[in-house]
């Protein structure tokens, strides 16, 4: 499953970003995201958006609990 996440969020990653860019701020734009954040991010959106039929309170919890490792 986490291979085939990775994958086509990668696959995705044009879409992906172009989706994201509608809700991102200024602020907390892609670009000065770090890089590691950037692919968490990429990845969650990924699920979201093409495996719909995950809670997304699993999506949140999976991704910050990651992310939370790393801080």
């Amino acid at each position: 499953m986490l291979r085939g996440i990775v994958t086509g969020a990668i696959e995705q990653e044009v879409e992906i970003d172009r989706q994201l860019e509608g809700v991102m701020t200024e602020r907390w734009s892609g670009h000065r995201m770090p890089q590691l954040m950037r692919a968490l991010l990429r990845a969650a959106a990924y699920e979201f958006i093409y495996h719909p039929q995950t809670p997304p309170k699993v999506i949140l919890s999976e991704y910050t609990t990651i992310a939370a490792a790393f801080l």
